[in-house]
């Protein structure tokens, strides 16, 4: 946290340096980003004129856990199928340890 805050400080003075200086834009602006989750750095030179965009693409947790229930119930579907197949693998193994032990 410690570090996050002094690389936010560092950036902040090195802003105010350019102020004034070609290149620098004419004013700053503040954004306000969620402070918690994954830290994420944004850093451009804004020139005017130029429009900015910027894409988010957020799931909700509602749609994540839809995703899941989804995932799942084809994960089982998919093992129903083919149960034999895997019924007849661990018979041989279980025989397989079984033989060696005797």
């Amino acid at each position: 946290m410690r570090l996050e805050a002094n690389l936010n400080t560092d950036f902040q003075t090195e802003q105010k340096k350019r102020l004034g200086k070609p290149g620098s834009g004419s004013s700053i602006f503040k954004i306000e980003l969620p402070t918690s989750g994954q830290i994420y750095r944004f850093n451009k030179t804004v020139i005017e004129g130029e429009s900015i965009d910027l894409k988010f693409y957020y799931a909700s947790p509602g749609v994540m856990a839809l995703a899941k229930v989804i995932t799942l119930l084809v994960l089982i579907s998919i093992l129903f199928l083919i149960r034999k197949r895997v019924f007849a693998f661990f018979r041989r193994i279980f025989v397989k340890s079984k033989n060696n032990k005797e």
